[in-house]
């Protein structure tokens, strides 16, 4: 039991870093990029560099700070489901439908991000770039698919439970 109250002591302390500051911030970011005139900003994002002046540069930034929001919310949700496991409720149909859609927002994000990455090159920077080295992304999406086939075994696991429970 120890172990979770530390890990529900470290996730709770990324949220009230992350959320206050980095969720506003991202969402305020989004709004102003994408309805705001001419802005001479220059970004590097996902080792593009992009000028805000172009409609196609707001719109990937658009997407990235998206995609930041569902990784935001993803940790919104693994927050309750840590909660649910300090009150012994491991088999809830709460914690296996939150393992799932986890699990489907961080495949969606890591995935986007890696498509949004790969575009970008190829419009801003006019060259096809595929790196086979380790790439954070990849490791967002195998995270996804954890929770994912996590979601499965406690979804087994409960159904197991629930037969165990009916024999004598």
């Amino acid at each position: 039991m120890k172990k979770i109250n530390i890990l529900k002591a470290i996730i709770d302390f990324i949220w009230i870093i992350a959320v206050p500051i980095g969720a506003p911030l991202t969402f305020i970011f989004v709004i102003f990029i994408l309805f705001q005139g001419e802005v001479n900003i220059d970004f590097d994002i996902l080792g593009i560099g992009l000028n805000l002046n172009s409609f196609f540069a707001r719109l990937l930034i658009a997407l990235l700070g998206i995609n930041l929001i569902l990784m935001f919310y993803s940790l919104h949700i693994f927050r309750n489901v840590l909660g649910y496991f300090k009150k012994l409720k491991i088999f809830d149909d709460y914690v296996i439908v939150s393992f799932n859609k986890i699990g489907k927002l961080l495949i969606i994000s890591g995935t986007s991000t890696l498509i949004i990455g790969f575009i970008g090159g190829l419009y801003f920077k006019s060259e096809v770039s595929i790196s086979l080295g380790f790439h954070p992304y990849l490791l967002v999406i195998g995270l996804g698919f954890f929770f994912q086939i996590l979601s499965e075994i406690f979804k087994i696991s409960k159904h197991q439970k629930q037969e165990n429970d009916l024999t004598i």
